[in-house]
């Protein structure tokens, strides 16, 4: 340290601090919150029934960057369940002859069952003529991705801060 005569201060500290070893330290916390941002999606199933068998869903999968959609004939689409895996998480799935399609995320929060029965009902009573299920997974990667950018940007914020105090 260099001690300086005619100041207040008995002793000045110097800081040096590189740009990009900050910036770097901060990225990875960036790198989680917005890896999570991209992988939270909302699914949506929309059914129009014009006849008993005849008419036709939409399955939409919004992500943040990304947006897919298929169609499903409604003499293809056999109803909706709800799977479980090993560690307890549960998913929607929508039915159909040649397989089954997943509704969002797998997930341990939230009672996904009422949503599979309004998928079965519109299947089975054909008086139904619109269905529309939604599956939201994007509160929980959102507000955790959220919490890592802010906390990252701050965190090189704070770095590049202490060295103009």
């Amino acid at each position: 340290m260099k001690k300086l005569e005619g100041t207040p201060y008995a002793e000045l500290k110097i800081h040096t601090s590189n740009i990009w070893v900050d910036l770097l330290s901060s990225l990875p916390m960036i790198a989680v919150g917005l890896f999570l941002f991209s992988i939270s999606s909302n699914t949506t199933l929309i059914c129009q029934r014009l006849e008993p068998k005849q008419g036709n869903c939409k399955l939409t999968e919004s992500k943040l960057w990304v947006s897919s959609s298929q169609e499903i004939s409604l003499d293809n689409l056999q109803g909706g369940t709800v799977a479980q895996d090993r560690k307890g998480s549960t998913q929607l799935l929508v039915l159909t002859k040649t397989g089954s399609i997943p509704m969002g995320n797998s997930t341990r929060w939230g009672d996904k069952n009422p949503k599979a029965d309004r998928i079965n009902s519109f299947v089975k009573d054909t008086n139904i003529k619109s269905l529309n299920v939604n599956q939201d997974d994007r509160w929980f990667g959102w507000t955790v991705g959220g919490i890592c950018v802010i906390g990252g940007v701050s965190q090189y914020i704070e770095k590049r801060k202490n060295l103009y105090l």
